[in-house]
């Protein structure tokens, strides 16, 4: 037994090529990054509400309301930041032709509580998961050039 033959390759010898769409990745990548711009307009429309309202004279009557004026202006910025990113990032991440403007709509609704950050981190962590099986490694403070780079490089 000790003397078997070597086993033959498992795998063909041909060439091979990346099958990675490249167009693919980079609307994932500017996605990514449009969702970070969008999520900083939302926070600095609840920032501004919220220092406004420090200053602001409310009877005890009118609170409710100007906290859904504030809601609302906060979710339109968020629906109609978030819903371009989000048509992108779609088609690329399979979902059905519904799922954008849900996301975008779930984000809307989100914005008035800790500033939408729970739809943001969830979309983003999507796109990184996306972007991490093409081997394309995203971090908290990456720069958009490097990882167009890192694309280019594939």
């Amino acid at each position: 037994m000790a003397n078997l033959p070597p086993l033959p390759p498992i795998s063909a010898a041909y060439p091979r090529t990346s099958m990675v769409d490249k167009s693919r990745l980079i609307t994932l990548v500017d996605a990514y990054f449009g969702l970070s711009n969008a999520f900083g307009y939302v926070l600095g429309v609840n920032l501004v509400a919220n220092l406004g309202s420090r200053n602001l004279t409310v009877r005890d009557d009118q609170i409710l309301l100007y906290l859904l004026v504030v809601a609302v202006i906060a979710g339109a910025v968020s629906y109609f930041a978030t819903i371009r990113h989000n048509k992108n990032v779609g088609p690329a991440l399979g979902w059905p032709e519904h799922g954008p403007v849900l996301a975008s709509v779930l984000m809307a609704l989100n914005a008035a509580l800790f500033c939408g950050v729970i739809g943001f981190i969830v979309v983003q962590q999507m796109i990184s998961k996306e972007l991490g099986k093409s081997g394309i490694r995203m971090s908290f403070f990456q720069n958009k050039k490097r990882v167009l780079a890192q694309i280019e490089a594939l």
